[in-house]
């Protein structure tokens, strides 16, 4: 059976055999009109994008990523597509300064914004971060005072390497090594918490949901608190980063243009309600309304 591009060519010549020199410019003026009639399929743009563990699909702290990664991949309409390497933090930050690529959930510091670009809205919204301990330990402040350091010298607080808590804690960290210890590697944040549990260490910095999911994920029954850090009462912004070049700018831009959609924003409204929609819905809605959002209806 004969196909339509057979018949069309086949048409075609003998058309072409059959007419004048300005009959052939009518054709081909008409064909190419027709041209910018047909949809275009442009090839999207690949951002490959670095996390220090598996970006998973069930209803843990990494699928709020990716979940956010998805609504990105999805309202961009075929114009972006993700490619996830595992890479752990301290690895990833040399890597974008010489390769074209992203990584996701990092905070914005001023000495970051220096050698990286930053994308204009946060992928995630996180609750204020805690020094997690263990429930029946006595021996830590009410509340964890960075820059008046208060936390007792025989005490070690787990920390991933390579990743920044922001200006507060990274100058605590950085001016009290003995005090943290600092755990490089693939999925570190997790081998933190079971270093916790295990009694290999004292506390960790960490987020209160993304520790107790965790530990439920675990089947554990571990019982931990969560110590407020003075300073650090707001919560805290993820946001993509891209390579400081001419391709990692067009990256982040292009990720901008798909966040600005008001589909993207319902999306992006919607997958941290269910997140946090009964423990930090307060906190949730305060967020929102201070980045112009917002909350989604019930």
């Amino acid at each position: 059976m004969a196909t339509f591009a057979g018949v069309f060519l086949t048409n075609f010549r003998l058309c072409l055999s059959q007419s004048s020199s300005h009959q052939i410019r009518i054709i081909a003026a008409a064909l190419l009109s027709l041209g910018f009639l047909l949809p275009v399929t442009a090839a999207p743009l690949i951002i490959p994008i670095l996390s220090d563990y598996p970006i998973g699909n069930g209803q843990t702290r990494e699928s709020l990523n990716a979940n956010v990664l998805n609504a990105l991949q999805k309202n961009s309409q075929g114009q972006i597509e993700f490619q996830p390497l595992i890479m752990p933090q301290s690895r990833a930050w040399k890597y974008i300064e010489q390769n074209d690529a992203c990584i996701f959930n990092q905070i914005k510091t001023p000495q970051r914004e220096q050698k990286a670009t930053y994308t204009n809205f946060p992928l995630t919204l996180y609750p204020p971060i805690r020094l997690i301990v263990r429930d029946n330990d006595n021996r830590w402040p009410g509340q964890f005072d960075p820059v008046n350091f208060n936390l007792p010298s025989i005490l070690q607080v787990g920390v991933v390497s390579g990743h920044s808590f922001g200006t507060l804690l990274d100058a605590a960290i950085t001016a009290h090594p003995e005090s943290f210890f600092s755990r490089s590697g693939t999925e570190s944040s997790f081998r933190l918490i079971d270093m916790l549990m295990a009694g290999r260490i004292d506390g960790v910095l960490n987020y209160t949901l993304a520790v107790n999911i965790y530990i439920k994920q675990k089947k554990n029954d571990f019982k931990f608190k969560s110590l407020p850090i003075k300073g650090l009462e707001s919560g805290t912004e993820g946001f993509i980063v891209c390579s400081p070049g001419e391709a990692g700018k067009a990256m982040a831009a292009r990720i901008n243009a798909i966040y600005a959609s008001p589909a993207m924003q319902a999306d992006y409204l919607q997958i941290h309600h269910d997140m946090y929609g009964n423990t930090e819905d307060e906190w949730l809605v305060a967020e929102l309304k201070r980045l112009r959002l917002a909350a989604p209806t019930q």
